[in-house]
């Protein structure tokens, strides 16, 4: 249960835990956390997507076959500072996309007098 809730990897993956299912946030679907007898005498180990569990509770790490490890933390609490400049960025962000489809397809209709006040 100390695992429930939202967690970031090493690699920038987000990822949310709910009862025994995990979302890694990369597109690959709910995984399933599961129990496995180790090869040592301390009986089971939690496996989840081909690693094993080998941190604590308060820090989770999780080692690949080939010892690969993965840390997670849990993320940062977003400020009001920090959720009002990621508005202001994606504003910012969807505009210049939507100035570069309108440039874009003056480009392809050939008219240069918009394309050129597009590009200033």
């Amino acid at each position: 249960e100390s695992l429930q809730g939202q967690w970031e990897d090493d690699v920038g993956l987000s990822i949310k835990v709910k009862g025994n299912e995990v979302d890694f946030g990369d597109g690959t679907g709910a995984w399933r956390l599961a129990t496995a007898a180790t090869d040592a005498s301390n009986g089971l180990a939690l496996e989840l997507r081909g690693t094993r569990f080998v941190g604590t509770k308060e820090s989770p790490m999780w080692q690949f076959p080939n010892g690969v490890r993965r840390s997670w933390n849990r993320p940062e609490a977003i400020t009001p500072e920090q959720r009002k400049w990621r508005e202001l960025f994606l504003t910012y962000k969807a505009e210049r996309q939507q100035l570069r489809r309108q440039l874009w397809s003056s480009l392809v209709a050939q008219e240069k007098q918009l394309s050129t006040e597009l590009l200033e």
